[in-house]
């Protein structure tokens, strides 16, 4: 059965935004969370909020279902968001949900059996032994600070550490 989806100016509505206001004062307040942490959940849940309000005319968030947030799901894929966006903004929902089954504002989480996307991970590229010896000659032991870099480098090439991607 295919998705119906209501298009309409929508308003922000209470019942959807209060308990995201109070997520997030509690992931500030009692969980200690960082700005840019709550600034992420802000984002991903308000745009979650007016994605339900716009495309699926929900209006509380005990009205979702499983299959309403596999709609989400799909909807984000069908506008371009990338694997690693709609895992991001799952996890949100997830932790969110968690919260409102915990202050007994839902009784289930819709978003718990949904899997996330599967995010690929690219494999660092290695440096040729010459790339390395290049980088190490390169670096004139003139200050403690020069010494210190050049000992990194070796450190780090000797013991195959690999950079964060």
């Amino acid at each position: 059965m295919a998705v119906q989806f209501i298009r309409s100016r929508t308003v922000p509505i209470p019942q959807l935004f209060e308990p995201i206001q109070q997520f997030l004062g509690f992931l500030e307040v009692e969980k200690g969370a960082s700005a840019n942490t709550v600034g992420a959940y802000r984002s991903d849940l308000s745009q979650i909020a007016h994605l339900i309000t716009k495309w699926f005319g929900e209006t509380t968030w005990a009205s979702l279902n499983e299959r309403s947030v596999n709609d989400v799901v799909n909807h984000l894929r069908q506008k371009g968001y990338t694997d690693v966006s709609i895992a991001r903004k799952m996890s949100a929902l997830r932790s969110f949900f968690l919260y409102l089954t915990e202050k007994g504002v839902v009784s289930s989480d819709p978003a718990n059996s949904i899997k996330n996307p599967k995010v690929s991970r690219t494999t660092p590229g290695i440096i040729s032994p010459e790339e390395i010896n290049k980088l190490i000659e390169a670096i004139q032991p003139t200050t403690p600070e020069a010494l210190r870099d050049k000992a990194m480098i070796e450190l780090a090439y000797a013991t195959g550490i690999k950079p964060k991607p």
